[in-house]
């Protein structure tokens, strides 16, 4: 056998020109292409070329030329094939070349390692120092709080405009910096000590913060800043607090559909080229937009439960017996409290003291809560501050007959007349009452109507009554209990007895005819009306004159007294829990039934799920040309899973977010992830959210055959759903599947809108010339001229202003609530900027306009009116205001936002300039 070397020795010349050229390669082109890899493809391709094309001539005539070719050939392959992979990486293409993921994951990278330096560098110079300012620190700190992806692009966009503008950052700049943050204590060994473990040399770290420092600093000098002016203010401030009201006509767009003319097809193409590259809405508001957003197609197992139900046997009376007794606490009655005063020991610290109750509106009143007798026989000879008067004339007094003489008890005798007070009852043990304390004045009876007796009751004097149950007469009844038969009235009672009796009613008059005996149905009829309105638990409870019941009761028989009212039973009080009837049982019974039903569901859908994920998983591990394959075959296997468990498999078609959430064929688009807690729903993701809310278009494609569960909170249903095929926004072509139907109707509905409002301005013009109300002028009127049609309404707003506080729950609870525009019930379609700007900043008051409301599916004539007073919300204006500007008002927060704005479209114009299109741009954040 040959020795390797004799080989070589053979083709020595040969094999030495080769290695040189390797070398030479290696160490001259490699390095270079090492600094560029972009250009490792082409001159892949040309040597690949080249040895291809030796190796098939090199015993041909023309060898060198084929070379040549070869080389050639090679080149450009190469370079098509580092195009295609360029492409296929690029996430962002920009007029500078196209950057890939890697590109900007280097970006975020050396920001990172900044910020680490400048991190262990502010510890270390503060390092025991407990007043160290970590602001500063946070100001120091490079990069944004928005994606990464898109910081880092900015750093690169920002790092081309440096360029262009010449802006540079020296190494004594640097250094500043660096000593800025550190405060001037960072030693040159901490410095050397912290790079040595972040791995990083000192010129390197200073040539990496020079970059952030340079990308920080243009972006500084080049965005345009806000300045918020007096007048920035006085807007915001009229858009919260200037208030006022409209009249309105609606007229819909959709009225006019029918006299819109077809179109031809050159007109449709016209249309559809002007907007294919727009979204709708973008141009303008209500301008139309072809270009297609991200849709998925959903594939779901639903658990519906009507059909769940009708499996779970019927709830017996032993398990809602069961139920009842072990959740009791649940079926408590709601009884109402005691009110404050009614609480025992809190009648004496509510009423006033004795000496302290005005003179002149009543006899002084003991205190409710008292019961001693004795104390009422004392308060009862206690003259009270103001005397009447000796001179006072005789008839300001009620003269007292046989018939309406009351008892000693329930009226206040004065002390000059002592002869008057009544005598005791035949027959009656206890001695005769205590002689009463003088009064200003007593209340003389009304004509024809005599001193009643307790059961009869007298109003007396319904503030001193009051005074002494401030929660009225009924309340008071329950307060103290009735007297039993025979037992001396408690002084309490009495007390109260005289209040009625011998205070004064505001319309109460010396009459002219005092000693006139009254009628005796007078009183009985008088009665009637307070008993109804629950006077009569008082009655019940207030102490009977000084005869037995007998003689009272045949004595009111022999005078001709009218029958009593019928004292009304009081309500027994309710039980502590419902009791248990056929209503209870019925209510526990559908709760226990709705609570097995909704269990199960949950276990057909937590095992739904697991089941599909071993059935999903044949498309991960499917190769790439048998995805298809896979996807089928799991389509086929999810049907008979469904099958043969009772549920429902549907599949959606392309949807867009707004097409999913809207769907009326599939509901799964308004259902939510499960939530234990109803009240906790409006936090929950929507199948919207989880199938768009990602932060670029690969991930949605990774999303494929995820599972997911949701629950319609409508009907309760449970769904297992994924992602079957997503399609990506793009701009359509006119033969794209649907396109041409979506511009013809989008043609239409332009077409519409212009009609309508040519129509409104018709109806303004009409009401501009007319001196009647609105409702007159347009009577008959219909929407579209033409006799048929719906009949113009005349609508009417409340009050409202521009913006409002929004009553969202916030997740900072400590932060204001941020602003949004008012929405008006009667203004379909919503409200959006431009209308709130007609209506209150270009037509006056009375003024009359047109206006489109947010879709543009109607317009309005409108008139403002009753706005509020510019001169009054002026002067609030400059009068003094604490918060105006203070960093929380809502000014402050409209004038933030006003800033943001003017962020955003400097950010496009800088994206146009470079001409920046993200792949898959609008698609990749698909919210």
């Amino acid at each position: 056998m040959k020795s390797p070397f004799a080989i070589f020795r053979k083709h020595q010349k040969v094999l030495m020109v080769v290695l040189t050229g390797l070398a030479m390669f290696a160490f001259v082109i490699l390095d270079s292409l090492s600094q560029n890899m972009a250009l490792i493809p082409p001159v892949f391709g040309f040597g690949v070329g080249l040895a291809i094309a030796w190796a098939l001539t090199r015993n041909m005539q023309y060898s060198t030329a084929w070379m040549l070719v070869g080389a050639i050939v090679g080149t450009v392959l190469g370079s098509q094939l580092q195009a295609t992979t360029a492409a296929s990486e690029a996430v962002v293409q920009t007029s500078f070349g196209a950057v890939s993921e890697e590109d900007l994951a280097e970006v975020n990278n050396r920001q990172q390692m900044v910020n680490g330096f400048l991190i262990e560098a502010f510890r270390t110079a503060h390092e025991g120092d407990e007043n160290a300012n970590s602001f500063q620190l946070q100001q120091a700190l490079f990069g944004g709080n928005g994606d990464p992806n898109r910081e880092a692009l900015m750093h690169l966009l920002m790092l081309e405009e440096a360029k262009e503008i010449g802006l540079d950052i020296s190494q004594t700049q640097v250094k500043a910096y660096i000593d800025r943050v550190t405060s001037n204590k960072l030693s040159g060994r901490a410095f050397r000590e912290i790079t040595s473990r972040i791995g990083l040399s000192g010129e390197d770290l200073f040539d990496l913060l020079r970059e952030q420092m340079v990308a920080r600093e243009a972006r500084a000098v080049l965005m345009p800043t806000l300045l918020t002016s007096p007048d920035d203010y006085w807007t915001a401030y009229q858009k919260l607090n200037v208030r006022q009201e409209l009249t309105v006509v609606p007229i819909a767009a959709e009225s006019f559909l029918d006299a819109v003319p077809k179109p031809s097809e050159d007109e449709l193409k016209a249309m559809f080229e002007e907007y294919k590259d727009v979204f709708p809405n973008e141009k303008e508001p209500g301008a139309p937009g072809f270009r297609q957003p991200v849709r998925v197609k959903l594939g779901y197992l639903e658990v519906d439960y009507d059909q769940v139900a009708s499996t779970i046997p019927e709830i017996t009376d032993e398990e809602v017996a069961a139920y009842y007794e072990a959740n009791k606490e649940q079926f408590r009655n709601d009884v109402t409290p005691a009110f404050p005063n009614e609480q025992p020991g809190m009648e004496e610290a509510e009423q006033p003291a004795e000496s302290e109750a005005p003179a002149g509106n009543g006899p002084a009143l003991m205190a409710p809560g008292s019961n001693n007798a004795e104390a009422g026989a004392e308060s009862a000879e206690t003259p009270t501050k103001e005397e009447a008067p000796a001179d006072k004339p005789e008839a300001d007094k009620p003269v007292a007959s046989p018939e309406n003489k009351p008892a000693a008890k329930d009226e206040k005798a004065p002390t000059e007349k002592p002869a008057d007070a009544p005598a005791k009852a035949e027959g009656e043990d206890k001695p005769a009452a205590p002689a009463e304390k003088p009064e200003e004045k007593s209340a003389p009876p009304k004509e024809g109507e005599g001193s009643e007796s307790p059961e009869e009751g007298s109003d007396g004097n319904e503030q001193s009554s009051l005074m002494s149950r401030p929660l009225g007469r009924a309340f008071a009844s329950i307060q103290q209990p009735a007297p039993e038969e025979g037992s001396e009235p408690a002084a309490a009672e009495e007390s109260e007895e005289k209040a009625e009796a011998e205070a004064p009613k505001p319309e109460d008059k010396p009459e002219d005819k005092p000693e006139e005996p009254a009628k005796e149905e007078t009183p009985a009829k008088a009665e009637e009306k307070p008993a109804a309105e629950g006077d009569s638990a008082e009655k019940k409870e207030e102490p009977k004159p000084e005869t037995s019941d007998k003689s009272a009761e045949s004595t009111a028989t022999a005078e001709g007294d009218s029958e009593p009212a019928e004292e009304p039973m009081q309500e027994e009080p309710l039980p502590e829990f419902r009791e248990l009837d056929d209503a209870l049982k019925a209510e526990i019974a559908k709760q226990l039934k709705d609570d097995k039903t909704l269990q199960k569901m949950a276990e057909m859908a937590s095992q739904a799920r697991g089941d599909m994920i071993s059935i999903n998983a044949k498309y991960a591990v499917a190769p790439e040309g048998e995805q298809a394959a896979a996807a089928e075959e799991i389509r086929k296997e999810a049907q008979a899973y469904a099958k043969a468990n009772g549920l429902r498999y549907v599949e959606t078609p392309l949807l867009s977010p707004s097409e999913l959430e809207e769907s009326e064929d599939h509901p799964i688009g308004g259902a939510t992830e499960p939530v234990a807690n109803p009240f906790e729903r409006t936090e929950a993701n929507t199948v919207v959210d989880q199938h768009f809310s990602v932060s670029n278009i690969d991930e949605l494609a990774r999303q494929k055959y995820r599972l997911f569960e949701a629950e319609d909170p409508s009907t309760l249903n449970r769904f297992v759903h994924w992602q079957v095929d997503y399609r990506a926004s793009h701009v359509p072509t006119w033969d794209e599947e649907g396109v041409q139907e979506q511009v013809r109707e989008t043609w239409r509905n332009t077409k519409a809108q212009e009609l309508a409002k040519k129509r409104a301005d018709e109806v303004l013009k009409m009401l501009k010339e007319s001196d009647k109300p609105w409702s007159e002028t347009l009577e008959g009127v219909t929407e579209t001229g033409k006799e048929g049609s719906q009949t113009l309404v005349v609508s009417y707003t409340g009050p409202f202003s521009w913006l409002t506080r929004s009553s969202a729950p916030q997740t900072n609870p400590f932060a204001p609530p941020p602003m949004e525009i008012t929405q008006i019930p009667i203004i379909f379609g919503g409200v959006d900027q431009t209308f709130m700007k007609t209506v209150f900043f270009d037509l006056s008051p009375g003024e009359l306009g047109t206006v489109w409301g947010a879709d543009h599916r109607y317009v309005y004539v409108v008139k403002p009116e009753n706005r509020t007073e510019a001169e009054t919300v002026r002067q609030d204006f400059m009068g003094p205001q604490a918060n105006l500007f203070s960093f929380m008002s809502p000014y402050e927060m409209l004038a933030r936002a006003d800033t943001r704005e003017v962020a955003r479209l400097w950010l496009d114009s800088v994206y146009e300039r470079y001409e920046v299109k993200w792949k898959d741009e609008e698609g990749e954040s698909a919210e």
